[in-house]
């Protein structure tokens, strides 16, 4: 397979904690922890260093968004990971999603707010989860922080690196659900194969870096099965522009999910019409048995993490 060069990702997430003190019954966690909780895996320096440090060689100005299978803040080391990417990546825009799990057992809620900011973070999103959530901290904030509310005209992934703090409307408002949420390729809801002619732009625009700086398909892909390589083994560019990545962009830009974690994924993306690259100028080849066949194997090389079964996989 003739190698493609993909242009650089728009967002690397970086994920400081798997595991979260939750458990919501709409997350995918609970398709790799009875509960949706524990154990928590933590991110460590050395794994951030290595990340942090590739990401600056390579001199892509990505957003950085610390977040994916479960709440960051868990994570003891959490600030500090955040300045070891601040230290090596001064101009790239810092975003965090939480649900304020820290910032509300803080003794000074005020103070671990700045730490972060200080840290490095730009832009704190505050996810409400349920009416007496640990979001409520900004109940509790004393000074005079940006805090917006988020709203369709509100970006959601401001491009200022003037510190803000983002409140996401409720996901459930009186037990309905607010928002259209991902089934989280199986994890979180039922496969839903209707989606399996849809492009999906995840692989071209993001790379996720798990705890342990292994890289799967895409965030959506809790349970990692489909593993790319691990940021140890491999430079970043390759990962990105890994075979394994090409055969999944060649699939998903011809309209295709058949292979897993995609077949019957729910995620929905915008602006496929702009792919593979920003601008939607170049084009990539058709599906040959090759390809195929790459896209297919994948996941037995896989998962990166346990696996639950959920009710409607037994």
């Amino acid at each position: 397979m003739e190698k493609i060069v993909q242009q650089p990702p728009f967002t690397i997430l970086i994920e400081p904690t798997e595991g979260c003190n939750l458990g919501c019954w709409f997350c995918g966690l609970h398709g790799m922890r009875e509960k949706g909780t524990k154990p928590w895996y933590f991110m460590n320096i050395e794994t951030a260093y290595r990340i942090a440090s590739e990401i600056k060689r390579v001199g892509w100005k990505s957003k950085i968004v610390f977040a994916q299978h479960g709440e960051p803040t868990l994570n003891p080391d959490f600030l500090e990971i955040v300045k070891v990417f601040r230290n090596y990546l001064p101009e790239n825009i810092f975003h965090i999603y939480t649900n304020g799990y820290a910032i509300n057992r803080a003794e000074d809620k005020d103070l671990y707010v700045e730490q972060m900011f200080d840290a490095g973070i730009n832009n704190i999103i505050v996810d409400c989860y349920s009416e007496n959530g640990d979001w409520n901290f900004i109940n509790d904030l004393k000074r005079s922080w940006n805090i917006v509310y988020y709203t369709n005209k509100v970006p959601l992934y401001s491009k200022s690196k003037k510190p803000r703090i983002l409140l996401l409307p409720p996901i459930q408002d009186n037990e309905k659900v607010t928002r259209k949420l991902a089934n989280h390729c199986g994890a979180a809801a039922p496969l839903d194969r209707s989606y399996n002619n849809k492009r999906c732009a995840m692989p071209f625009r993001e790379l996720a870096f798990r705890y342990d700086g292994s890289v799967s398909i895409c965030c959506d892909d809790f349970r990692g099965e489909y593993p790319i390589a691990n940021i140890f083994d491999m430079k970043i560019d390759d990962i990105w522009n890994h075979e394994r990545f090409q055969a999944a962009r060649i699939m998903l830009y011809n309209y295709n999910r058949n292979f897993r974690p995609c077949d019957g994924c729910t995620n929905i993306s915008f602006k496929v019409g702009f792919l593979p690259d920003y601008k939607g100028a170049e084009t990539l080849p058709p599906i040959t048995e090759e390809v195929q066949t790459l896209a297919q194997s994948v996941h037995r090389f896989g998962p990166l993490s346990n696996i639950v079964k959920r009710k409607w996989e037994n």
